[in-house]
């Protein structure tokens, strides 16, 4: 299904008031290290689930 130019600008205004980037480097030994962790997770499941066990707070809603 395609999407409007008018649903596309709603979305990435929503995501630009709700929502903060968080770019993070890695070498590509270090992402293949994680992504053989993180079995078939999504990295961003992966990472946030990380960060919550890090914490000891439930953070993200994972």
């Amino acid at each position: 299904m395609a999407v409007s130019e008018a649903q596309a600008r709603a979305t990435a205004k929503y995501k630009a008031k709700n929502y903060k980037r968080v770019p993070l480097d890695l070498r590509i030994e270090e992402y293949d290290a994680l992504k053989e962790q993180a079995d078939s997770m999504p990295m961003n499941t992966f990472i946030k689930k990380a960060l919550n066990a890090y914490t000891g707070q439930e953070i993200f809603k994972v």
